[in-house]
């Protein structure tokens, strides 16, 4: 049975890895503050999940020294309040989301972890058991609250991937958190559950990774997936007359970025911008960033 779970664990990890694979490349297109936050939650995911994988071997396996509980103990703490912590900041200057009920209740998840890491460490048994039902609802309901402001919130319009990624991340952490609320609670009456060596945060640490695949998969299929520079193709450019100004703000475009962001990246105004992508519509006759992708990549070679 425990080289079962130490096999489980390891494909949990493979799938995390894969997950911030996938968000560091779109990272990389996108150079949004948005996947940028998310792979560092994801990568704290992951660094936590490679942290339980090393304790439950030396613990399963080999032999688990006294003193690293603690220490092992200390580090998840950290690393959980960095995942809650970034997710937050990720979300709180989006529109639509409730900043102070945002704040309150991360504070709220990260006490209630740390009132767990200080039984793990005094080793008192009888009053993590007591607590535990009451602690794991408040990080459940946290979650749920997470999942719902995820659902509610929008990204700039320009961030499509983005978008859906922060969206689908919402569903499944919503439907986690109901679902970890019903084990908890079945954990409470039925010894068998309460008795399983891994946990849960692991389950929906490999849901996000899933979605930030599938958010990268879904990216490459979109007409903005333009690679480099020279996939625009010369016959394009040479049949709407596309300037040189013009052709820069059509690769940032390709990247996903808003108005503001290629502004930013190109160092001209807002206004700028938006007069060379009005020029670029009417010489292509397209209405929309996606129908003017469209049209670049059916120039492709």
């Amino acid at each position: 049975m425990s080289h079962i779970l130490f096999f489980l664990y390891i494909l949990l990890l493979a799938g995390g890895t894969a997950g911030v694979a996938s968000l560091a490349i779109l990272h990389y297109r996108l150079r949004h503050r948005l996947s940028g936050l998310f792979l560092f939650v994801n990568t704290c995911l992951v660094g936590a999940l490679f942290l339980s994988l090393v304790s439950y071997y030396l613990k399963s396996l080999i032999v688990y020294p006294a003193d690293l509980r603690g220490l092992f103990g200390g580090i998840s703490y950290l690393l959980g309040i960095l995942v809650y912590g970034g997710t937050a900041v990720a979300l709180l200057p989006l529109p639509g989301t409730q900043r102070a009920g945002l704040i309150g209740f991360t504070g709220l998840v990260i006490l209630a972890m740390g009132i767990q890491f200080g039984f793990l460490v005094t080793e008192s048994v009888r009053a993590m058991e007591v607590m535990r039902l009451p602690l794991m609802g408040v990080i459940s309901g946290y979650l749920a609250y997470l999942g719902w402001t995820m659902i509610r919130v929008r990204v700039v319009p320009a961030s499509e991937t983005l978008d859906w990624l922060v969206t689908a991340l919402g569903w499944v952490t919503l439907v986690f958190a109901l679902g970890s609320a019903g084990y908890y609670l079945a954990a409470r009456f039925l010894p068998v559950l309460a008795g399983l060596e891994i946990s849960l945060d692991y389950i929906v640490a490999l849901a996000w990774s899933g979605v930030s695949v599938a958010a990268f998969l879904r990216y490459l299929r979109l007409p903005q997936a333009v690679w480099a520079e020279e996939e625009i193709s010369p016959a394009f450019i040479k049949q709407y007359g596309i300037t040189a100004r013009e052709l820069d703000v059509i690769r940032q475009v390709s990247r996903g970025l808003s108005n503001k962001q290629i502004a930013q990246e190109l160092g001209v105004s807002f206004t700028t911008i938006r007069t060379h992508l009005y020029n670029i519509f009417q010489k292509t006759g397209v209405q929309s960033r996606v129908e003017l992708l469209r049209c670049i990549s059916g120039y492709r070679e």
